[in-house]
C-alpha cells in the first residue's frame, strides 16, 4: 500500500509539472498574427493552475506560485480584448498597448502594467525555488543548478526587453533589431523553461 501510495504522488507530481511545462509555453511566448495572439497568456495561466495544485504540497514556493496565478489569470484576461500591459520574453517595445484608450485610464493601465510586471518576475522565482527545493530534498544537485540558471537567464531577458521597450517609445525606428533580438531571447527561454519541466517530470516524480 505505501508503495501504491508512493507511486500516486509520483505520478501527481508528473503530471503537475508536464502541466507547467505546457503553461509555460502560453505564459513566456506571444505568437501572433496581426492582433491575435495565438498563445494567449490567461491559457498558460489556467494550465499552470492545474499543475501548481499537484505540486502546492511539497512546498511553500509552489503553494504562493499557485495562489497567485490566481492573480496573473485576471490580470491577463484584458489582453484577450487586446489591451495588453504585460512584459514578456518576446514581444519588447511593445508590451504597452498602442490601441487608442482615453487618457483617464492611462494611468490605470500603466499601474496595471507595473503590478503585473512585478508579479510575474516573482510568479517565475517562487516556481523556480519551489523546483530548487525539492531537487535539493532528493539530492539532485544538477537539477536545482539548473532552475538557477533558468531564473538568472529570464530575469536577463525580462530587464533586457524591458529597457528596449522603454527605448521605443522615444526612438521607435532604430528598435526593430532589438526587437527580433528579443524574439530569439525569448524562444530560447521558452524551451529551456520547458524542457526543465520536463526534467523535473522525469526526475523529481
Amino acid at each position: 500500500m505505501g508503495i501504491d501510495l508512493g507511486k500516486r504522488w509520483g505520478q501527481m507530481y508528473r503530471r503537475g509539472f508536464l502541466f507547467l511545462m505546457w503553461g509555460f509555453l502560453f505564459v513566456l511566448f506571444d505568437l501572433h498574427i496581426q492582433t491575435v495572439n495565438l498563445l494567449p497568456d490567461f491559457i498558460g495561466y489556467i494550465l499552470c493552475i492545474i499543475g501548481l495544485s499537484d505540486l502546492r504540497q511539497t512546498s511553500d514556493f509552489f503553494n504562493r506560485a499557485y495562489y497567485w496565478s490566481f492573480v496573473l489569470l485576471i490580470l491577463s484576461l484584458p489582453k484577450v480584448l487586446g489591451v495588453n500591459f504585460s512584459v514578456t520574453t518576446t514581444n519588447p517595445g511593445m508590451t504597452l498597448s498602442r490601441a487608442p484608450m482615453l487618457a483617464g485610464i492611462a494611468g490605470l493601465a500603466m499601474l496595471l502594467f507595473i503590478v503585473n510586471f512585478v508579479l510575474q518576475l516573482l510568479w517565475v522565482f517562487w516556481i523556480l525555488q519551489g523546483i530548487k527545493e525539492l531537487a535539493s530534498q532528493r539530492g539532485n544537485f544538477a537539477l536545482e543548478d539548473a532552475a538557477d540558471f533558468r531564473w538568472k537567464l529570464y530575469a536577463a531577458s525580462v530587464v533586457y526587453n524591458l529597457i528596449v521597450m522603454l527605448v521605443a517609445f522615444a526612438i521607435t525606428p532604430l528598435v526593430v533589431p532589438f526587437i527580433l533580438i528579443g524574439f530569439v531571447l525569448g524562444m530560447i527561454v521558452t524551451i529551456v523553461f520547458m524542457t526543465l519541466m520536463y526534467r523535473c517530470a522525469n526526475e523529481l516524480s
